[in-house]
């Protein structure tokens, strides 16, 4: 397996004031007199890969047990790559406990929304992606963009993509543009070609902003599109700023 370079989203940890340590609890179970066993906890680590997203300001902590706090909070909504998941397993079964963003850098599982990248699928495609970002896509020899970058693309450079790589949400991690080769799903535009999507289906629910509309579109109506993503595991079509339409609600035609 190649060697997985894992590295911080956002700024340097910020400084913060003292902080109580979290101490694990300790299982409990009844013997056959009914009086109670103290049951040590265990704590085990996990390989994984992916993304956590800090729910509030979080402590920070040396060990995957939490008990070796580093008097240093990050702040809450950031994002932060991760490669171990600390488990713990007790009274109530194992469960994640901690994740680890850096070299002896540990957060509370209870303080982030998780996003692995090894429970994704693949979406077999023939799409065309145009590179988006005006330094250029780098292409990255893994799925999961982590690995080792071969090249850039150029700015407005067009490619033929096989494959759409998901993470555990749904969204594309990737797009696949030759063998080996991945480029980043933010440094691209899918389908960048303008086309006609109509509605066939009522009911058909629109995401905006990343939340889901509250008044879908009507059956038959017909909309100009300005790309193309995967939402959810759907390829969905962009029909306004932030706005796209699931492609399952009705038929995409392309114009010239």
């Amino acid at each position: 397996m190649k060697k997985i370079l894992i590295s911080l989203f956002g700024a340097a940890l910020l400084g913060a004031g003292a902080l109580t340590a979290i101490v694990p609890a300790q299982a409990q179970a009844a013997d056959s007199n009914g009086s109670q066993i103290a049951t040590q906890t265990k704590f085990t680590t996990q390989g994984d890969l992916g993304v956590v997203t800090t729910l509030k300001a979080t402590d920070v902590y040396t060990d995957n047990t939490l008990s070796k706090p580093t008097g240093r909070t990050i702040a809450k909504g950031t994002r932060w790559r991760y490669d171990l998941i600390g488990m713990e397993t007790g009274s109530m079964g194992t469960y994640p406990f901690a994740y680890r963003i850096g070299t002896n850098v540990w957060i509370p599982a209870n303080a982030v929304s998780p996003n692995s990248y090894l429970t994704e699928g693949s979406v077999w495609t023939k799409g065309i992606v145009q590179i988006s970002n005006k330094a250029g896509a780098k292409v990255y020899n893994d799925a999961y963009a982590m690995g080792t970058v071969t090249r850039t693309l150029p700015y407005g450079s067009r490619w033929q993509s096989a494959r759409a790589v998901l993470d555990s949400h749904g969204d594309a991690i990737t797009y696949q543009v030759g063998h080996t080769d991945f480029v980043k799903s933010s440094d691209v535009v899918l389908n960048p070609q303008p086309g006609i999507f109509t509605v066939t289906r009522l009911g058909a629910q629109t995401m905006i902003n990343g939340v889901t509309g509250t008044k879908p579109l009507p059956k038959n109506s017909r909309w100009r599109t300005f790309g193309a993503r995967y939402i959810g595991g759907n390829l969905s079509y962009k029909i306004a700023t932030n706005t796209y339409i699931f492609g399952v609600y009705g038929t995409w035609t392309p114009t010239k």
